[in-house]
Order: structure tokens, then C-alpha cells, then sequence
């Protein structure tokens, strides 16, 4: 039924793919997600969460996004913390719509477009100041980590933590070295944090030094999930 409600939006014999999602409106590609995430909500079945990343398009994989919604499904009224506005922001809304969802995002355009599609979000813009060349200084001067975010945030304990930005290559982007350690200032004790890219050399020093190694509760290829 799905897939048929898919095709109307296609071109006749273009086959459903990755390159389907250009021809959805936003709408409806809102509402494939939501109904796509109910279905794996109640069945567990990852079928549903493969079909909503193909169309959608997100680039964390089937089993990191499980595991992220697996943690959000097993806490009451969480508290959410997400590092990044994009495609997969829905998903974290409504799988937290019984908690409280906080987004951050550095890119102006991209934050401006997320806000005026979806108002009601609390997502806010930040600035982080840093170059990622400089990722080696900064890890020594851990006192100039900590964002200026809105007390709100600070003043929070949050069960979840998703960090998966800003910009971590290219040496003028600003790099995960800011979030990575406010995020280990702000989880609650007990709590759980997702890093994304840890392939990457600044995202797996920063971790080991402000996460630490023995907090690892499990690495499912670039996404390392920590225990506050």
C-alpha cells in the first residue's frame, strides 16, 4: 500500500530506489517517515528503518539508527540532546514526542530552512568558533571547549546525546571538537552518547580523552556509544 501510494509521485517505469526521494514532496516524504518509524516502534523490525534511510535519506546505517531509537524507546519522558539539524531530525522528534528534543545547528541557511518548516521544533543556532586545524590546541585547553548555549540547555541533565556536528573535515570547517566535550559536560550520569564519524582522527581523540575508552558501551562501525 505504501509503495503504491510511492509510485503515483514517480515517473512511469522509474523504479524505487535511492534516487526516488527527489521526486517526493517533503510532505509526503514527512509522512513516510512517520509512518515507517510507527511500524519498526512496533515491530522492531529493521526492514522499516532500511526503507525510511533509502527514501528519506540519512546517512546513519540501519543498525546506528537502531541502536540511537532502541535507547530513546527504553526511557520515559527523555531528554534529548542532538548536535546537527538534517534529514533524520524528524526521526528524533517523534520518536522522543513523549520527551523533550532540543536540536543545535551551526549552518545559518541550513537552521533557517529546518525552522521554517517545522516552527515548532526547539532547535537553536549555534556558533563554535574553531577551525579544525586547530583541533590539537584546543584539546589542551579543555577550559574553551564549553559552547555558549542557552541556559535551558545547560541547565539540563540529558539522558541522550546525538553528536553529529558540525562540519568534521576540511581543515576551515569547525569540527566536533566543541560538542564532543559539551557533551561530556551536560549527560546525565547514566546516560547514553552517540559520536558519529569516528573513523575520523579528531572525532576518535576527542572521545578517548573527554568520553573515555572504558565508557564505550559499543562501536557499530563509525558510531561509538558511551555511557555518561
Amino acid at each position: 500500500m505504501i509503495l503504491n501510494e510511492i509510485k503515483k509521485h514517480l515517473p512511469l517505469g522509474f523504479k524505487i530506489g535511492i534516487k526516488t526521494r527527489k521526486f517526493l514532496p517533503q510532505a509526503f516524504k514527512d509522512k513516510l517517515l512517520v509512518r515507517w518509524f510507527l511500524l519498526w516502534e512496533k515491530t522492531g523490525k529493521l526492514k522499516y528503518l532500511k526503507r525510511l534511510r533509502i527514501i528519506i535519506g540519512i546517512q546513519l546505517s540501519v543498525k546506528q539508527l537502531d541502536a540511537i531509537l532502541t535507547q530513546i524507546k527504553q526511557k520515559t519522558e527523555c531528554k534529548l540532546l542532538v548536535f546537527g539539524l538534517g534529514n533524520d531530525s524528524l526521526l528524533w522528534v517523534t520518536a522522543n514526542r513523549a520527551g523533550q528534543t532540543v536540536l543545535l545547528e551551526e549552518h545559518q541557511v541550513w537552521f533557517n530552512e529546518f525552522k521554517s518548516r517545522y516552527p515548532e521544533w526547539s532547535a537553536y543556532r549555534v556558533s563554535y568558533e574553531t577551525k579544525l586545524r586547530d583541533w590539537k590546541i584546543w584539546l589542551n585547553k579543555p577550559d574553551k571547549l564549553t559552547l555558549d548555549l542557552n541556559p535551558e540547555i545547560l541547565q539540563t541533565h540529558w539522558d541522550i546525546i546525538l553528536v553529529d556536528a558540525p562540519i568534521g573535515y576540511g581543515d576551515d570547517a569547525p569540527g566536533r571538537m566543541k560538542s564532543i566535550y559539551t557533551a561530556s559536560q551536560l549527560i546525565n550520569q547514566g546516560g547514553d552518547i552517540f559520536v558519529h564519524d569516528c573513523e575520523r582522527e579528531v572525532e576518535r581523540v576527542y572521545c578517548d580523552t573527554f568520553l573515555l575508552p572504558k565508557n564505550i558501551v559499543k562501536e557499530i562501525t563509525n558510531l561509538r556509544h558511551y555511557r555518561g
